[in-house]
This record gives structure tokens, sequence and C-alpha cells, in this order.
């Protein structure tokens, strides 16, 4: 696996590893998290719960008066 990163400030990161890919996510996370006032990456936002509103779209039509 080869990641390679770089910043605007000046840093970069690269790693090339075949045997511990783990290793270097964990490396290529933590450039990506110290570097996000840097405007590297953007901070993570908390998740929103949605809020869903349901209509009845169905047609219904509307009963004659019965004589």
């Amino acid at each position: 696996m080869f990641i390679e990163m770089s910043c605007s400030c000046g840093a970069s990161f690269q790693s090339d590893s075949d045997e511990n890919e783990t290793l270097a996510l964990m490396w290529g996370h933590r450039f990506a998290t110290a570097h996000q006032d840097c405007g590297f990456m953007v901070k993570a936002q908390e998740e929103v719960e949605e809020k869903t509103k349901r209509y009845d779209i169905t047609y219904k039509e509307q009963r004659e008066n019965e004589l």
C-alpha cells in the first residue's frame, strides 16, 4: 500500500508498506487529523438525525352523495 500526502503548510507524508497496511493507514489518519487546522482535511461533522415527514399522496376519489 502506497500513501502520499502533502499539506498546504509544507508538511508531507509518504509510506510504502506491503506488510503492515494497518500501521500505514493509522499514520495517514494521524497526519490528516493533525493538519485539519491547515486546511488539508475538513473536520468531521457530527451526524445529525434526519427528521422525515410523511405525507399521504395517494389519490382518493371523493364519494358522491347517494340518492
